[in-house]
């Protein structure tokens, strides 16, 4: 989905008010993102249910999850009826991107992500909203230096991307 208008009040009411059932219509989004993607062949999702690709979800930083109480994108998997492999922890304290360029986007990420375990077999990445796409680089990153193998990432929305000085390279 286009992350403007209602899918950003909804993405805001679940990450900062709490409305965790708000999980479930975004989870459904989710699901048929996954659905139609062709990453792999026979489809994303058969393979994901045959083992021969695992998700691995974007982690909440630390205060995040102190703050919520849970991890959104993990909650949002969970109602698309998937499950996650647990092999990144978020690790420094990044600042809130929000209000970010895409270059101190780049910046901020750096390093964002320890792996706790390396999958074995492909991994497609999973997270809310892509923006720049700064964040799934930090995470494909960490996990190739680590070995694994990255096919893809999959989100609920992306943002339009305005053009401005910063976002030039």
């Amino acid at each position: 989905m286009d992350y403007v208008g209602p899918v950003v009040g909804v993405m805001r009411s679940l990450k900062a008010e709490g409305r965790t059932g708000l999980a479930r219509p975004l989870g459904a989004a989710l699901r048929g993102a996954m659905e139609g993607t062709n990453t792999v062949a026979g489809g994303l999702v058969p393979a994901i249910a045959a083992g021969a690709v695992i998700p691995v979800a974007i982690p909440s930083s630390s205060a995040a999850l102190r703050r919520r109480g849970y991890g959104v994108v993990e909650l949002i998997v969970r109602e698309a009826g998937l499950h996650c492999l647990p092999a990144l922890r978020s690790v420094g304290s990044g600042v809130d991107q929000r209000a970010l360029g895409r270059a101190a986007r780049e910046r901020n990420t750096q390093g964002m992500f320890a792996v706790r375990s390396v999958p074995l077999r492909p991994v497609v990445l999973i997270d809310d909203v892509v923006t720049t796409g700064a964040t799934l680089r930090a995470a494909t990153d960490a996990l190739r230096a680590a070995g694994a193998t990255v096919i893809g990432a999959v989100t609920v929305a992306s943002t339009p991307l305005l053009w401005s000085r910063d976002t030039q390279g």
